[in-house]
């Protein structure tokens, strides 16, 4: 009988591929694939529209309202580039994402879905806010009766004084942005 390597091939070669796709996580995907994003889930490429409804019962949308404003003096700015995603709801997957651009008076706004929770966080939407020379990434967090900010936009927008806090009315939330 002449010996066969090929179950012993066949295993060394099961234990590599199995190994490789232990490394493979999404935190790794996102960091190939976009170094800038410090959220999971961006994607450059979204569609510009601004209803990202998928599901058909009613109660569970909602309507994000604001304006973008420039740091210095307030002014509402036209034109700026809004990138939004979120968690879709069931699924886990980062389908809901669309691209606006903020009208002649500084405002947008756009339709979704409630955003699905984290594991341990609660429902957020991610922003990227851009204009021709400057662009940041923030989040809005999305509470049974409020939405809320973090450190990070409170540094980012500070200048807004009151305007900086969104304001959650029903399945209506104004949140406005300075770049």
């Amino acid at each position: 009988m002449v010996p066969s390597n090929s179950r012993r091939k066949f295993i060394r070669t099961a234990g590599l591929v199995s190994a490789g796709f232990m490394l493979v996580t999404p935190e790794s995907i996102h960091a190939v694939g976009n170094e800038s994003s410090p959220f999971l889930g961006y994607n450059p490429y979204a569609d510009s529209v601004t209803d990202m409804r998928k599901s058909l019962s009613p109660g569970d949308h909602i309507k994000v309202t604001g304006k973008v404003y420039g740091r210095e003096g307030l002014q509402e700015l036209s034109n700026v580039k809004l990138e939004v995603w979120h968690l879709s709801p069931g699924i886990k997957k980062y389908r809901h994402q669309a691209q606006l651009t903020s009208n002649e008076f500084g405002e947008y706004q756009f339709l979704t879905d409630m955003p699905e929770r984290e594991v341990g966080k609660g429902a957020r939407i991610y922003f990227k806010v851009t204009t021709t020379n400057r662009s940041y990434f923030t989040e809005l967090l999305i509470g049974t009766y409020n939405a809320y900010i973090t450190g990070d936009h409170w540094q980012q927008n500070n200048c807004l004084g009151d305007l900086m806090q969104p304001l959650k009315q029903q399945s209506t939330i104004q949140f406005n942005l300075a770049i």
